[in-house]
């Protein structure tokens, strides 16, 4: 039966023409498979993203936080250039505040914390740290 050499050429062509119709027909089942699992997952991020009105609403009331802070900070900016100013146009400071400053400034330098050096000197820890940026500024405006 199979001497006919057409009769196998046959066989032979058809074998391969249903392995390839086989590998055809898993990968198109395994697209749509994927496919579905895509569509889910689509359908399931869509659903999961808030109402546009809702993120614009949140988006603007947290413009509307982040104004109410730069407003505060600008003030309190103010504020302390204020009080950098009225320290800086007193030339001369009494003999005891500069004692004071220079406890601070050598407490400062042995590595006191700042909190430590406000309670030591009964200053609030602001004062302190104003008078070590005072200083700070000093050298730098005078050294570089």
């Amino acid at each position: 039966m199979l001497d006919n050499p057409w009769l196998f050429v046959v066989l032979y062509l058809g074998l391969i023409l249903a392995f390839f119709t086989a590998v055809t027909v898993i990968f198109w089942w395994w697209l749509k498979r994927r496919r579905r699992a895509f569509d889910e997952e689509l359908a399931d991020q869509v659903t999961r993203v808030p109402d546009p009105e809702i993120q614009l609403k949140n988006l603007e009331n947290q413009i509307e936080k982040l104004i109410v802070m730069h407003k505060e900070l600008n003030e309190r900016l103010k504020w302390i250039e204020s009080q950098l100013g009225a320290l800086l146009a007193q030339g001369g400071r009494q003999s005891r505040k500069a004692t004071l400053e220079e406890q601070v400034y050598r407490a400062f330098d042995r590595g006191q914390p700042v909190t430590e050096l406000a309670r030591q000197f009964g200053r609030n820890k602001g004062e302190i740290e104003l008078m070590l940026n005072l200083r700070r500024m000093r050298k730098e405006g005078g050294g570089g």
